[in-house]
């Protein structure tokens, strides 16, 4: 069951971080950090699009980025390879008291650890395009987790005024795993001309008073962030309710084809 911290005095006294992995999720958390005062290292192949702030040093390579840091962001959905490459780079460069927090809505932390040598140092986290603008973050913890990471990581997120939950390790998570099957039941819909894309988009506002509609929401999002979710759902668990949907697929193949179809 999860839990939700309470409001506690901070207790980090962070000196650095690093950020990497997808570009949405790297200018989302990169302006979260443009609120703090700790050296915020981007390692990424192109400059971001972000706040420029002194304290934001850009690099390509990690050779640049000191070994010693509070913790590593590792927040890679799109790519399996990708997300293992970078986990397998930042533990054989940063020092083993340094902790990894990964988005770990694709991939769960127990199946991360599997690559880690200080397996007691990896938290997973709830990173999803847009979710960073609700209070509430989204952590789990692996077998091998140590409270005192947990703990630290909270007290990061304090810091930044949010909350956290903390949810059991499993693919999905749980806004982002509700936020998708929401996305991809609606371009089912969609491909069976139950009702148009606006028509959807409205019910589903006016009906729920959600505050954008779910073709919308995907379109914000990206839709190939959430065929990563769905196709990791639907390979975890078998079940047919995770099945995307032929026209997501064909949605998060490019931009080119979404303004075809999509007003």
């Amino acid at each position: 069951m999860g839990m939700t911290t309470k409001k506690r005095k901070s207790q980090s006294s962070a000196k650095s971080f690093l950020i990497c992995g997808d570009e949405e999720l790297v200018q989302e958390y990169g302006a979260l950090f443009s609120q703090s005062e700790a050296d915020v290292y981007i390692w990424h192949n192109r400059k971001p699009q972000l706040p420029k702030r002194k304290n934001f040093i850009y690099t390509r390579t990690l050779s640049r980025v000191p070994k010693k840091i509070i913790a590593a962001f590792e927040l890679s959905n799109l790519s399996y390879e990708r997300k293992i490459g970078n986990i397998i780079k930042i533990e054989n460069h940063c020092a083993k008291e340094s902790l990894i927090i990964s988005s770990s809505v694709t991939q769960t932390v127990t199946a991360l650890t599997a690559h880690l040598q200080y397996p007691h140092r990896i938290i997973g986290l709830g990173a999803f395009p847009s979710l960073l603008q609700n209070d509430l973050v989204e952590l789990c913890r692996g077998p091998f987790t140590q409270n005192d990471a947990l703990k630290t990581v909270g007290d990061i997120f304090f810091d930044f005024k949010k909350e956290v939950s903390l949810v059991d390790d499993r693919v999905g998570m749980v806004m982002p795993r509700i936020l998708c099957c929401l996305i991809n039941e609606a371009t089912f819909a969609l491909q069976e001309e139950v009702a148009s894309t606006e028509g959807i988009d409205t019910a589903m506002k006016l009906g729920t008073n959600y505050p954008q509609g779910p073709v919308e929401w995907g379109e914000k999002i990206g839709f190939d962030h959430v065929l990563s979710i769905m196709d990791a759902l639907y390979f975890d668990t078998g079940e047919e309710r995770y099945r995307p949907s032929p026209l997501l697929r064909k949605l998060a193949a490019g931009a080119d084809f979404a303004s075809r179809f999509l007003p």
